[in-house]
């Protein structure tokens, strides 16, 4: 697969997608207080020194209801003609590695919509995978969970779909490599990981300082909350959001090479590599964690070798 330059000729992508990509319900603004009740009893701190994501998990579904923070959303006619082209079985068992709420697990029953599917969800937090319970049950089915750090979770029987998103810039390179080792074991015969990273050939957001950007985004959500209609007052959600995912790290990926060379380090091979510009919602000055900035996208489908 021929290098490309990771910020240049990147196709440009619509701000939205046509919506029968896949066709989801997501109950946003039932799952919004609800989350936010949840989050401060089931989030805890992964490990020492590790910091409590319960600001994050907390205010995720209120700061998606008003535009200023990305999803699995962003990506999705990938992920529904990816989801799509796995090979069928009897019974597709497909594993979602990681999820800050459950819009991924959304994507996957709608892709698969037509298919017998089994669907598990990991993350480190209890919070998302409550939220995973509640719109699995809500949707009518049932998903198993299981809270687990990715690099040790196990399954004796193998998943023919391993999807998540934005989740390998969370990790630091050498997690990241032990991750994609383990999703490699964890395929069954012909299964692929399908997943989205963004690429960014420096550190995110340095030419804004950081307390700058977040004053700069904590009055962007008070405005856009003044326009909508929630169940919550826009001066208290602003001022949850200056500490809105205050520790959550990124590291950045700078290259599609460095995404091959991680996969190849790991035993999988690139099957799909596509690069993509997506337009944001967001002004850089303004961004918080996660914001809905304007970013290029590296989309993958990769499967054991």
């Amino acid at each position: 697969m021929a290098a490309r330059d990771p910020l240049h000729g990147a196709k440009a992508d619509p701000l939205t997608l046509p919506s029968d990509e896949i066709d989801i319900d997501e109950p946003l603004a039932e799952s919004a207080p609800l989350a936010r009740s949840l989050a401060p009893r089931l989030c805890r701190p992964v490990g020492p020194g590790t910091p409590d994501c319960s600001s994050y998990h907390g205010l995720l579904q209120y700061m998606r209801m008003l535009g200023v923070v990305a999803s699995p959303l962003r990506q999705r006619g990938f992920y529904a003609k990816a989801l799509r082209e796995v090979p069928p079985a009897p019974r597709t068992r497909v594993l979602v590695a990681g999820a800050a709420d459950y819009c991924m697990l959304a994507l996957v029953l709608g892709a698969y919509r037509d298919r017998s599917v089994e669907v598990t969800v990991v993350d480190r937090c209890p919070t998302p995978l409550e939220l995973c319970r509640w719109f699995a049950a809500r949707a009518g089915v049932t998903v198993a969970t299981a809270v687990a750090d990715l690099a040790r979770f196990e399954d004796a029987d193998g998943f023919d779909v391993i999807c998540t998103d934005s989740l390998l810039t969370l990790l630091r390179p050498e997690e990241r490599a032990r991750v994609l080792s383990r999703w490699r074991s964890l395929l069954a015969p012909g299964g692929r990981v399908v997943t989205s990273a963004r690429i960014s050939s420096s550190d995110y957001l340095t030419d804004v300082p950081r307390e700058q950007r977040v004053a700069g985004f904590a009055e962007l959500v008070r405005e856009r909350a003044r326009e909508a209609a929630l169940d919550i007052d826009p001066d208290v959600l602003a001022a949850e959001a200056l500490t809105y995912g205050a520790s959550v790290p990124v590291y950045p990926i700078r290259s599609v090479d460095e995404v091959e060379a991680a996969c190849a380090d790991a035993g999988l091979v690139v099957d799909v590599l596509d690069l993509r510009e997506t337009q944001g919602r967001v002004p850089a000055e303004k961004a918080g964690p996660g914001a809905y900035l304007t970013a290029t996208y590296a989309r993958l489908v990769a499967r054991s070798c």
